[in-house]
C-alpha cells in the first residue's frame, strides 16, 4: 500500500525542468582521451551540448535528461526514473533511448566529424535555435594588439585600441563569460604571449571550468618546459602561425606536434609562398599535423586558396574557418570577412573581445556592443540582438 501511495504521489506533483544553467563534466586527467562536456539549458528550455568545444549539438527534451544526468554521474535506473516522472512513455522505449544516447555520446567523443544529424536526441543548430540563445559558445579574447620586434606596428589597430586592460580586469571578464554560460575562451592577440600573465589567465580559465585555446607564433615554446608550464596550467587547444619561408617556425612545429594537446597551424597564402603552398601541405601532413586553418593576403589568390583547400582534404586535414587569427602580417582581416559564408557565427556562436574591453560581433567587424568589462552581460547581449543579423 504504501509503494502505491508513493507512486499515485510521484504522478500527480508537477515534475520541474531542468534549470536554466550551464552543467559541466570534465573526466580525471589521467584518462587516455580526456573530456570536457558541457550541457547549457536556456531559460526558454532550448539545451545544447558542447563537447570538446569541437562540437555543438541541438538536444532534444529527453535527450537533454539525459545528458544532464550522465554530467552528473546518475546511474542508469535513477536517470530512467527521472525521464519516467516527467514524460508519458513506456520504461523500456525510456531504457532503449538511453542506451542509444550513451553509444551516440561516445562517438562523438571518440570520432572526429560526425555528422549528429543521424543520431537519436540530436541534430544541428538551427538559425531559430540560436535565436534563443542566451550567451555564444565562444569569446575570443585579444588580451593585447602587441606584436613581436619582427612584426610591423601597422598589422595591429592601436589607432582604435589605445588602453590595455589589467590581468584583474580580464579574470572579471572571464568570469562573467562563465557566469553567463560561455564554455570557451580563446586568447588571441597581437601576439598573445607578449602578456607575462598569460599564463594565470589560462590557469583562471581552467579553474572556472572552461576550455581554453590560444593562437600564436609559438616562438615561446622553444623552450619545452615553458609549453609544459603552459599544459599544466590548463590549455587544451593551440593554433600556431606558420611562416613557410621562416625556418623557426617549422623547428617549433616538429617540437610542439608529439605532446597530448589538439594543435591547428595557420598560414596566410601570399605571392612569396602560393608556388610552393602544395609542398607546404604536404610537409604539414608528414610531420603529423592534423588541422589547418588558411586565409589569402590578396583576393587575386583566390584560386590558390581553392588548391590549398582541396590539398587540405587529400591529406585529410581538418579545415578550421573561424577562429580569430591575430591582427598581425598573418591576417589579412578585411579580406577575411568578405568571405561572409565562413562568419554566420559571428555575433552568434562567438564574440570577440579587444584588449580595452570593447566587444565586438567578430574580429574585424567594428559593430561596437559595448565594454565587456564595465556594462553588465545582459546588456552587451541585448545590443548584440538588436545590432546583429
Amino acid at each position: 500500500m504504501k509503494s502505491r501511495i508513493q507512486s499515485i504521489f510521484n504522478f500527480l506533483k508537477t515534475p520541474k525542468p531542468i534549470p536554466a544553467g550551464i552543467y559541466a563534466y570534465q573526466s580525471p586527467s589521467d584518462e587516455p582521451a580526456p573530456q570536457k562536456i558541457y550541457l547549457r539549458v536556456e531559460p526558454n528550455g532550448y539545451a545544447s551540448l558542447i563537447i570538446n568545444a569541437s562540437t555543438i549539438l541541438h538536444l532534444n527534451p529527453v535527450a537533454a535528461e539525459f545528458a544532464h544526468a550522465y554530467l552528473h554521474r546518475l546511474d542508469e535506473e535513477q536517470t530512467i526514473q527521472n525521464v519516467l516522472l516527467k514524460y508519458r512513455v513506456d520504461k523500456d522505449t525510456v531504457r532503449r533511448d538511453y542506451h542509444s544516447f550513451l553509444e551516440t555520446l561516445e562517438s562523438f567523443t571518440k570520432t572526429e566529424d560526425l555528422d549528429p544529424i543521424e543520431f537519436f536526441g540530436f541534430d544541428r543548430a538551427t538559425h531559430e535555435n540560436l535565436e534563443g540563445i542566451s550567451a555564444p559558445f565562444r569569446l575570443d579574447c585579444a588580451i593585447t594588439y602587441r606584436l613581436p620586434d619582427s612584426a610591423s606596428a601597422a598589422y595591429a589597430p592601436h589607432d582604435r585600441v589605445k588602453n590595455e586592460l589589467s590581468t584583474a580586469d580580464w579574470k572579471i571578464i572571464l568570469d562573467k563569460a562563465w557566469q553567463a554560460g560561455i564554455p570557451h575562451i580563446i586568447f588571441t592577440g597581437g601576439e598573445p604571449t607578449l602578456r607575462p600573465a598569460l599564463l594565470d589567465l589560462i590557469l583562471h580559465v581552467e579553474q572556472n571550468g572552461q576550455i581554453c585555446g590560444l593562437i600564436t607564433d609559438g616562438q615561446i615554446f622553444q623552450n619545452a618546459q615553458v609549453l609544459q608550464d603552459y599544459l599544466n596550467a590548463g590549455l587544451d587547444h593551440l593554433m600556431l602561425l606558420l611562416d613557410p619561408r621562416n625556418k623557426l617556425g617549422w623547428k617549433i612545429i616538429e617540437l610542439i606536434t608529439p605532446y597530448d594537446i589538439f594543435i591547428a597551424v595557420h598560414i596566410t597564402i601570399n605571392g612569396e609562398n602560393a608556388p610552393q603552398i602544395s609542398d607546404t601541405i604536404a610537409r604539414l601532413a608528414a610531420l603529423g599535423t592534423k588541422a589547418l586553418s588558411l586565409s589569402m593576403s590578396t583576393p587575386e589568390l583566390s584560386n590558390i586558396l581553392t588548391e590549398a583547400t582541396d590539398l587540405a582534404s587529400y591529406y585529410e586535414l581538418k579545415l578550421i574557418w573561424d577562429l580569430p587569427v591575430p591582427y598581425s602580417k598573418f591576417n589579412p582581416i578585411r579580406l577575411e570577412t568578405i568571405r561572409e559564408e565562413l562568419f554566420e557565427g559571428a555575433g552568434k556562436t562567438w564574440l570577440y573581445v579587444e584588449p580595452d574591453g570593447d566587444v565586438l560581433p567578430s574580429q574585424g567587424i567594428a559593430n561596437g556592443l559595448g565594454n565587456l568589462l564595465t556594462q553588465d552581460w545582459k546588456e552587451i547581449w541585448k545590443n548584440c540582438q538588436d545590432n546583429v543579423k
